[in-house]
């Protein structure tokens, strides 16, 4: 009801819109034109009804935060569920090849709007700088951490599976799980071959 009601006020414009371009007979076709314009407006309050009473207006929503309907809100939302497919699902998605495009792009825009001065970027380069020394010793710290966990992971699969003990759960495949690293370490020889082909082209 709400879609056909947002037509037939698309109708209505069309109409109203080809009545008031008649400029020799606007004053004929005012009475036609005012008339559409209230079936608009009831039309407009149908719709505003409808979204009210079914909890689909955002301003309307019971259950609406801010920021509850936006892309983080959203795997916010079901990471608060606890669900284990659902955290496997968030990390796919946060390292997709299209999900960093997207950012690229982003950054890319942003930087470019900004046009900062070398005063400015001088600042950025060292606030950059201190980010990344301290995000490369957390990152130590969650390797060794992983690391740790994996070994017990993979010695607690290999005791269940000694003991013939079958878990119900539905257990993440570790092969696809750090499938990432090796799109990544792909990449890296990609380059590097390339590298090599212009070394070799330039010693010749």
């Amino acid at each position: 009801s709400i879609v056909r009601g947002f037509l037939q006020q698309s109708k209505i414009d069309d109409t109203v819109a080809k009545l008031m371009s008649d400029i020799s007979n606007i004053e004929r076709n005012s009475a036609t034109i005012k008339s559409l314009q209230e079936s608009k407006g009831k039309i407009t309050s149908v719709i505003t009804s409808l979204a009210q009473d079914s909890c689909i207006s955002l301003k309307h929503n019971k259950n609406a935060k801010k920021g509850e309907n936006t892309w983080t809100g959203k795997i916010k939302k079901i990471k608060d569920l606890n669900l284990r497919e659902g955290e496997v699902n968030g990390f796919d998605l946060e390292t997709c090849k299209a999900m960093k495009q997207v950012m690229d792009l982003s950054n890319a825009s942003i930087m470019k709007t900004l046009a900062l001065d070398e005063s400015e970027w001088s600042d950025m380069v060292a606030e950059q700088r201190q980010k990344i020394v301290d995000l490369q010793r957390d990152l130590d710290k969650y390797i060794e951490i992983s690391r740790i966990l994996l070994r017990e992971n993979l010695d607690i699969k290999d005791y269940l599976k000694d003991k013939d003990i079958k878990l119900e759960m539905n257990l993440v495949d570790l092969n696809d799980l750090f499938s990432c690293f090796s799109e990544q370490e792909s990449e890296n020889d990609d380059s590097e071959n390339d590298s090599e082909s212009e070394d070799e082209n330039n010693e010749i």
